[in-house]
């Protein structure tokens, strides 16, 4: 018998992060150009020094001497904890920088910002391999299909608490980065549909596609969509439906009708016009999200036959 428990959602209205379509534009905490004096840094930093094609990802990173470009991650992580859970940072150019440079970068905020997890490796590369995730479970960060809206890992013990996104080069037609609030949704359903908000606090199965998670275990591999206080302190969102669903056929467990129903209303609220804020990144930009509060998304895209859409992506651990 497949364990289903039912846990406790909080008994007060939450109040953070709870930004729409409307308010997160008018925000500017968290649009945060590269401060000059840390380009400078960094610069100073490479000068003179060559960094072989792979420091980025398996260098030691502790070791450069970036106090400043520490102090920068301190504003983004207080943004990704208590502000609004999201942070695109600009300014970083590939005139500037080649791109070997703004890998390293990229590598260093991340790993002054949190702890790297490794199950893709430091950074994995998010591209479109001509695969589908509808004929085997890989995960849709390889293909170029729109993802609906998700947080990261699929895994029940791998759970990023921040999502890091590098752009080199946008695909010639979208591609775009999707985002919106899980809080602001949570409270919707809350104040409309509380008996399906409840069913979302409930155990899913989820099919597994986190490398190292343990392929032959999805019948151990449940956790709410919603929890509040079980990863630690406050809101907790996990969710693709996708794995959900997959996840519950190969373990030969239905859901109900009324679970359905849950996922379609919310569904219908992370993809609302009313909610969602959609991000074009450009070469060298980079967009950080809260893992356990923003749900992501993006839109399908078409690439160019001689400078195809390449992205870094990074998990941390904080």
């Amino acid at each position: 018998m497949i364990p289903r428990r039912q846990f406790p959602m909080p008994s007060a209205s939450l109040t953070a992060q709870l930004w729409d379509a409307d308010t997160l534009p008018l925000a500017s905490s968290w649009r945060m150009p590269v401060p000059a004096p840390v380009l400078d840094e960094f610069a100073a930093c490479c000068a003179g020094r060559h960094f072989n094609a792979g420091f980025a990802s398996n260098g030691d990173l502790a070791g450069l001497d970036l106090p400043l470009l520490r102090g920068f991650t301190t504003r983004i992580g207080v943004e990704l904890t208590t502000g609004t859970g999201v942070v695109w940072v600009t300014n970083l150019s590939l005139e500037r920088f080649d791109e070997s440079a703004v890998k390293l970068f990229f590598a260093a905020l991340g790993n002054a910002l949190g702890k790297p997890m490794e199950q893709y490796g430091r950074l994995y590369e998010v591209r479109d391999t001509g695969q589908s995730y509808r004929d085997r479970p890989i995960p849709i960060s390889q293909t170029r299909a729109e993802t609906s809206f998700h947080t990261d890992s699929s895994a029940r013990y791998t759970l990023p608490d921040i999502v890091g996104l590098l752009c080199l080069q946008p695909a010639l037609e979208g591609g775009d980065s999707l985002i919106c609030s899980a809080t602001a949704v949570h409270e919707k359903l809350r104040a409309a549909h509380p008996e399906d908000l409840r069913l979302l606090y409930r155990d899913f199965i989820r099919d597994i596609v986190t490398p190292g998670a343990g392929q032959n275990s999805i019948a151990e591999n449940h956790f709410p969509v919603f929890s509040y206080g079980y990863y630690g302190s406050g809101l907790t969102f996990r969710y693709m439906r996708y794995w959900i669903e997959t996840g519950c056929r190969r373990a030969g467990f239905s859901l109900t009708e009324a679970e359905l129903k849950a996922f379609d209303r919310l569904d219908a609220l992370l993809g609302s016009d009313e909610q969602v804020v959609q991000l074009r990144l450009s070469a060298g930009e980079m967009l950080w999200l809260n893992n356990r509060t923003i749900a992501h998304n993006r839109t399908e895209f078409h690439d160019h036959e001689v400078k195809p859409r390449r992205m870094l992506r990074m998990w941390l651990e904080r």
